[in-house]
C-alpha cells in the first residue's frame, strides 16, 4: 500500500515528541515520540511494511506491534486529510462575523451631558453621552483607564426617543434598545476597535496577570481557560492579591516577540460569579447587572488603579497556567508537556490574525519551548492564589510598569 502526504503538512520536534502543522487544513497535531518516527519514515518514502521493520530494529518493537501501530497511525492520518491530495478546509479561530444592526437613526446633532478621554494600548479615544445617567452606568467599565491625551477616535452615546445609539466618528455602530443592554454592547464595540486597529498574531481566551521577583523585567502568567471555568473568578483574586492586571478575557500577542499587550478593561463578571469574587472584594456585591446579547446578566469590577499595567507595557510570557475550577475539587498543581500545552492553547484561540504558515508555527514552537506550563485544577479559590503565590514568588511591593 503507498501512502502519500498530503501537500503542506510539516512536522517540529518539541521535548520528548512533536507538533505536525498542517497548512492547507490550518491544524496542529501533537504526535509522540512512534507517532514522530513513522512520519519521519514516511517522509523518506517507505512503505508501511519498511516503516515497520525500522520500529522493529531500532525501537525493540515486536513484530506484530509494529505493523499495527504503523497500520493505525496511517489510517488515522489518512481519516485526518493528512495523507491525502484534497485535504479539507482549514478550521482556524477567525473572529466571529459582525451581525447586522438594523436600522441605526440619525439623531441630528446631539448635544453631550459629558465627555470623558480613556486610553488603550495606543488608541486614545473620547466618549460622549447625552445624559449623565449613560455616563454613569458607563464608567465601572472604562473609569480606572482616564487619560489626558488627545483622542485619536470618539464614540458617542445618544439617547433620544427611547432608543440609545452608538456612533464612533459619527458612523452609527449600533442601536440598544433598553438601558440594561448599553454598557455590553459598548464593552463589544471597544474590544472591537482594539482588534481593528491592531495587527496581533494571536487572541486567546485568558487572563493575564504579572508580577512576582521577575517583575521588573516584565513578565507576566497566562490563564487559558474557557467560559465557565472560573477564569475570571481567579484573575480577579490574584490582583487582589497584588498581581498586577493586563486582561481578564483575551491575551494580545504580537507576531514576532510574541509578546503580550495590556487590555485592562474591568473584570466582567456573570451572575454566578459576583458571590465568589465578593468573598475577597466586598464591593463585588455592590455592582449593577446589564444584559448581554447572549442573555446572560453580567457586572462590570473596576480593578485598582495601581494594580493596572501601563498601555505601552509589552511582556514576555513567563508562564501559562492552565485553570479549571471544580466544587469541593482538592487542589492538584501538574506540570504539562509543551505539546499539550500548545495544544491547549490554541484550543483557547480567540482569533488569528491572518492565516498559520511553517514560520508562524516554528516561532510558535521555539516560544513555547521556553514557557514554563501547568495545569491548576482547584475547588477553593484561595488556595489557588497562595500556590501561585508560592510558585511564582510574592507579587506584593512590585511597581506597575
Amino acid at each position: 500500500m503507498t501512502d502519500r502526504l498530503a501537500p503542506g503538512a510539516r512536522l517540529f520536534f518539541l521535548e520528548d515528541s512533536a507538533v505536525l502543522f498542517s497548512e492547507p487544513r490550518q491544524e496542529l497535531h501533537e504526535f509522540n515520540t512512534m507517532a514522530a518516527v513513522i512520519w519521519c519514515h514516511l517522509e523518506d518514502g517507505k512503505d508501511r511494511p519498511a516503516i515497520a521493520a525500522e520500529l522493529v530494529s531500532r525501537l525493540g518493537v515486536s513484530v506484530p506491534d509494529a505493523a499495527r501501530f504503523v497500520d493505525q497511525a496511517l489510517d488515522t492520518w489518512k481519516l485526518q486529510g493528512l495523507l491525502t491530495d484534497q485535504p479539507g478546509p482549514g478550521h482556524a479561530a477567525s473572529p466571529q462575523p459582525r451581525q447586522p444592526l438594523g436600522a441605526i437613526p440619525k439623531f441630528g446633532t446631539p448635544v453631550f451631558a459629558t465627555e470623558r478621554r480613556y486610553r488603550l494600548l495606543s488608541i486614545g479615544f473620547r466618549l460622549r453621552c447625552t445624559t449623565a445617567s449613560d455616563d454613569a452606568l458607563l464608567a465601572p467599565m472604562l473609569g480606572h483607564l482616564e487619560s489626558t491625551e488627545t483622542p485619536v477616535t470618539s464614540f458617542d452615546v445618544v439617547r433620544r426617543d427611547g432608543a440609545i445609539a452608538i456612533y464612533r466618528d459619527g458612523r452609527p455602530l449600533a442601536l440598544c434598545r433598553t438601558t440594561e443592554e448599553l454598557v455590553p454592547v459598548l464593552h463589544g464595540l471597544v474590544w472591537l476597535e482594539i482588534a481593528d486597529q491592531h495587527g496581533f498574531f494571536l487572541q486567546l481566551h485568558a487572563g493575564v496577570v504579572a508580577g512576582g521577583p521577575r517583575h521588573a523585567e516584565r513578565a507576566c502568567i497566562l490563564l487559558p481557560a474557557r467560559p465557565g471555568s472560573g477564569k475570571t473568578t481567579l484573575t480577579a483574586a490574584l490582583v487582589h492579591a497584588g498581581w498586577h492586571y493586563l486582561s481578564d478575557e483575551v491575551a494580545f500577542m504580537d507576531a514576532q516577540t510574541m509578546r503580550v499587550a495590556p487590555v485592562p478593561i474591568a473584570f466582567c463578571l456573570k451572575r454566578s460569579g459576583v458571590a465568589p469574587v465578593a468573598e475577597f472584594w466586598p464591593a463585588a456585591r455592590d455592582l449593577q447587572f446589564h444584559l448581554r446579547s447572549d442573555g446572560k446578566e453580567v457586572a462590570y469590577l473596576p480593578p485598582p488603579v495601581e494594580r493596572v499595567v501601563a498601555p505601552d507595557a509589552r511582556m514576555d510570557v513567563r508562564a501559562i497556567v492552565f485553570p479549571r475550577y471544580r466544587k469541593d475539587h482538592v487542589l492538584a498543581w501538574h506540570g504539562l508537556s509543551r505539546p499539550d500545552a500548545l495544544r491547549r492553547l490554541i484550543d483557547e484561540c480567540v482569533a488569528i490574525s491572518g492565516r498559520l504558515s511553517v514560520a508562524r508555527v516554528q516561532a510558535l514552537v521555539n516560544w513555547i519551548a521556553n514557557v514554563t506550563c501547568y495545569e491548576l485544577t482547584y475547588g477553593s479559590t484561595a488556595d489557588a492564589v497562595s500556590t501561585i503565590g508560592k510558585v511564582f514568588g510574592d507579587p506584593r511591593g512590585m511597581t506597575v510598569p
